[in-house]
């Protein structure tokens, strides 16, 4: 999963607009994946986005 693993690269750059894109490019069934989704976590908890963190939060526990 080279993606994955380049939005992980901006993540830890701190580019975490062009990391949340990446994983917008994914393919669906990566894109929905568990790892996706902590990513997706992990940028709003640096970004302080806690609404849409605890929302995307909610929708993790379901999977």
């Amino acid at each position: 999963m080279e993606t994955l693993t380049n939005a992980h690269g901006y993540f830890d750059l701190g580019l975490f607009t062009e990391a949340w894109e990446t994983l917008d490019a994914l393919p669906v069934k990566v894109r929905e994946s568990r790892d996706a989704f902590e990513m997706r976590l992990r940028i709003l908890d640096a970004t302080e986005r806690w609404e849409k963190r605890q929302f995307l939060a909610e929708g993790l526990i379901e999977i």
